[in-house]
């Protein structure tokens, strides 16, 4: 009786040559899926961060600018022609000086005091009533009775002779009871350096500028009027009595560029009512 043969036909002996061409190349599918996979979710991580590079730097933007704009004219003069906020029109790359008054720390009043005696013009003192709240290096506004006024910083505080040092001679000479102001003023514009992301530049009571936001490449206020009319910037005081609210706008862009070349870009609007514009 023989024996059964132990040899496999290539039939049935393992993988052949087209099931192994079929494997290698389902796994070759397979990682390149993978790895396209991987990469698009690279792409979107990366994308996601710019999105909010450029939403972070709009949005801190415009909410310091909006919190200065809602302070702005507090504690300051209701009439003559101080003005709590200024614009300056530049297109897309507007500057904005908000001012409103210092207050106390202890009980929120505002620290302003009056002339006690006339002060004749050219002079650098100014004697008060009170000294209390008002510290040297303060940006302080000067009221005429008549309304008009100026702007000085306190160079010294004389607590005992309860006098002012002003930082240049007075323009005007000014009556007993003319008012005294310590004031805050911020100041906001972007800056485009050469080889460097634009930025948001912002100026605390005329100091050294200092950059607030990078990416920030467009500031632009529009003032409502009245009427419902836009205009760029109020050239009367007829003009900024009739404004009704601003029109704040704040664009800002990723810092770093895709692999095109291209930025991501983000704009956030508001609009918003100051406390005071300028005295009626």
């Amino acid at each position: 009786m023989s024996k059964p043969s132990t040899h496999r036909s290539p039939a049935t002996s393992g993988f052949g040559t087209v099931e192994l061409l079929v494997a290698i190349t389902v796994t070759a599918l397979g990682i390149t899926l993978a790895s396209g996979l991987m990469l698009a979710g690279r792409a979107h991580i990366r994308k996601q961060q710019k999105e909010l590079e450029a939403t972070h730097a709009a949005r801190a933007s415009l909410e310091t600018i909006l919190r200065e704009l809602r302070l702005g004219g507090a504690c300051l003069p209701e009439t003559g022609d101080f003005i709590a906020l200024e614009t300056v029109d530049g297109g897309d790359l507007d500057e904005i000086t908000a001012r409103f008054g210092v207050t106390s720390e202890s009980d929120m009043t505002c620290t302003q005091t009056t002339v006690a005696t006339a002060i004749p013009g050219s002079a650098t003192t100014v004697p008060v009533a009170s000294t209390d709240g008002f510290s040297a290096g303060d940006l302080a506004y000067l009221r005429n009775t008549d309304g008009s006024g100026e702007y000085f910083v306190i160079t010294s505080v004389d607590t005992s002779a309860s006098t002012l040092g002003t930082d240049r001679a007075l323009s005007d000479a000014y009556p007993a009871s003319s008012g005294v102001y310590a004031i805050e003023e911020r100041r906001f514009w972007v800056d485009e350096p050469n080889g460097s992301p634009p930025r948001l530049m912002m100026q605390v009571d005329g100091g050294l500028p200092q950059p607030f936001a990078i990416g920030v490449e467009k500031l632009n206020v529009e003032f409502e009027l009245s009427d419902g009319t836009l205009t760029d910037e109020p050239g009367d005081d007829q003009t900024w009595r009739s404004i009704r609210q601003l029109h704040l706008t704040v664009s800002a862009r990723s810092l770093s560029a895709d692999l095109e070349g291209k930025y991501t870009h983000r704009e956030l609007s508001v609009r918003i009512k100051p406390r005071n514009l300028i005295p009626s």
